[in-house]
């Protein structure tokens, strides 16, 4: 029950963290972290490069597996 608990609050602040930069668009840094491709068609490498590794992705993966 702990660990899925766990999880369930990490997606739900990273969701919330990607609401926030979606809202601010017009913000500098927010334009910087947006995504450029979709996440289908990014790489683990392509992420790591940019430094925007897609913790959504790797937590619901993760989430499967409970």
């Amino acid at each position: 029950m702990g660990a899925k608990y766990c999880v369930a609050e990490m997606l739900l602040s990273v969701c919330r963290a990607r609401e926030e930069i979606r809202i601010s668009r017009k913000n500098p840094i927010a334009r910087k972290l947006r995504q450029v491709r979709s996440r289908e068609r990014r790489t683990r490498a392509t992420s790591l490069n940019s430094g925007t590794t897609d913790q959504a992705l790797d937590l619901h993966d993760f989430a499967g597996f409970l």
